[in-house]
């Protein structure tokens, strides 16, 4: 039996993160600068700053996640099927900071630390979400029947790729309005 290796790469793209062998993934901060010296200053800033985020427009924050997915095969001249299938889960979280953070009243500058917080904390869970399903796609893809070719693995690969990133797709956005809506409903519960 020899091995071979199919390496696939499968973007995610740009979004607004089960088991103990759940992939890590690899997350590097950047920041983009606002200023201001009142909270609608900030605010203003914020959305004229922020990062951009394509079909959506701004955001105050964004974890752009991109899946590498690597499927080593094991074959035979009459069968082929997965041996293992590792998925690297890398995110680049994009977050505000603040120019005036050191100058600024006590009131504004706890109100800058709560939202910086949950900017930071709201990106996490999106890497989780990415953590989580990439999981389940390692799981799936290893749970592949054995087949007569690697092209029908590489076949089946491919469809189960697509459907576990079009279900985190859909997660990751059903995390975004459902978190829209509990905003909403605090800020009119404090109104």
């Amino acid at each position: 039996m020899r091995q071979a290796f199919l390496i696939l790469f499968v973007p995610i793209g740009l979004l607004l993160s089960g088991c103990t062998t759940t992939p890590k993934a690899d997350i590097s901060y950047g920041y983009y600068q606002v200023s201001g010296n009142t909270a609608k200053k900030i605010e203003r800033q914020l959305s004229l700053r922020g990062p951009h985020i394509p079909g959506k427009g701004r955001a105050l924050a964004a974890a752009k996640i991109s899946m590498e997915q690597r499927v080593q095969v094991a074959e035979t001249p009459t069968w082929c099927r997965v041996a293992d299938a590792e998925i690297k889960i890398r995110a680049e979280v994009t977050l505000p900071k603040w120019k005036q953070r050191a100058s600024a009243s006590a009131e504004l500058g706890r109100k800058w630390d709560n939202f910086a917080e949950y900017a930071k904390a709201h990106e996490r869970v999106h890497v989780r979400i990415a953590e989580r399903y990439a999981g389940e796609l390692e799981r799936k893809l290893e749970a592949i029947p054995t087949q007569s070719t690697c092209k029908a693995v590489s076949n089946i690969v491919s469809i189960i790729s697509k459907d576990v990133v079009a279900e985190m797709n859909r997660a990751q956005d059903k995390f975004d309005a459902d978190e829209e809506r509990r905003i909403k409903q605090l800020a009119r519960a404090g109104s």
